[in-house]
């Protein structure tokens, strides 16, 4: 980046702080922002939590895990009443750990890509069972459903460790800072590396929850940036889909236990064949499993 660019990048980034903090503090945007609302709220950061072997896990670490793999691919408003269901059902990482699987399918149906629930299961187990909850990303990846941002983005919010990590609202808020004017997508390694630089290390944690609403906040009323990127998809129509036909087999095995393909084709209207396929993905996805009568 020429020098010429660095000093207006700069120039910028001082208007992004400004407004940030400003956000931050306030809690402008879309109810505040997720974690800034659950934090005012229930306090989940602070110093009560649950006892695993010797070492203190906060309340704070559990429900960062939650909120940050139900907010995978999922609105924010979708995620929240859920969010709250679960917080109820499974108020420790333990009582997680130790529930019934498709108790806790049953909880997540309805917040879509089901096997986000396997992980989460899966990922509470593992924690108990070392009786630690890791405070450093590559540790956290090991988890299953955990990639690098989700990682990156647990941390911050459940240790307030200065990590950097991009999703929509961050993306958003870095293009309409730095490349309002730009014609081509902007690379992901470049957003990357700017977010790192822009990071406030003091604070990390705030600073996230600012830039989440600051970013709720563009899109509202300078149109969405994140287009921008070359991350950006567009989301097939869940309506009519494999995906919505999928989600309905598994919500009606949730409601009527276990049944016959031929069962699930006729409750269902769907072809044989086409049941065959949701099912043999559904198992696939360690969702369903075949029982042996």
């Amino acid at each position: 980046m020429a020098l010429n660019s660095i000093r207006n990048a700069l120039k910028k980034f001082v208007t992004l702080v400004s407004a940030a903090e400003s956000l931050g503090s306030f809690g402008i945007g879309d109810k505040g922002g997720l974690f800034h609302v659950f934090d005012c709220k229930d306090r989940a950061f602070q110093r009560s939590g649950l006892v695993l072997g010797k070492r203190f896990v906060h309340k704070g670490q559990h429900f960062a895990l939650l909120s940050e793999i139900m907010l995978q691919q999922t609105q924010v408003s979708r995620v929240l009443l859920k969010y709250e269901e679960f917080k109820s059902a499974f108020p420790t990482l333990q009582a997680l750990a130790e529930a019934d699987f498709q108790e806790v399918l049953s909880h997540w149906s309805g917040l879509g890509y089901n096997r986000r629930a396997r992980f989460l299961h899966e990922t509470a187990k593992m924690l108990v069972a070392q009786k630690s909850f890791p405070d450093d990303a590559d540790s956290l990846q090991k988890c299953p459903g955990i990639g690098e941002n989700t990682a990156a983005a647990i941390v911050v919010y459940a240790f307030n460790k200065p990590l950097t990590f991009l999703e929509t609202n961050v993306r958003t808020v870095l293009i309409y800072s730095f490349f309002q004017e730009a014609d081509e997508k902007i690379d992901e390694h470049v957003l990357k590396d700017l977010a790192e630089q822009t990071l406030y290390v003091k604070n990390p944690r705030k600073w996230y929850w600012a830039l989440m609403d600051y970013g709720t906040y563009l899109k509202k009323t300078e149109g969405n940036f994140n287009r921008k990127s070359t991350k950006h998809t567009i989301q097939s129509k869940f309506e009519g889909s494999f995906r919505q036909k999928r989600a309905a087999t598994l919500r009606c095995l949730l409601k009527n236990g276990p049944m016959t393909i031929d069962e699930l084709a006729e409750t269902q209207g769907f072809e044989a064949a086409l049941m065959v396929e949701i099912v043999d993905t559904l198992k696939k996805d360690s969702l369903v499993t075949d029982i042996n009568c």
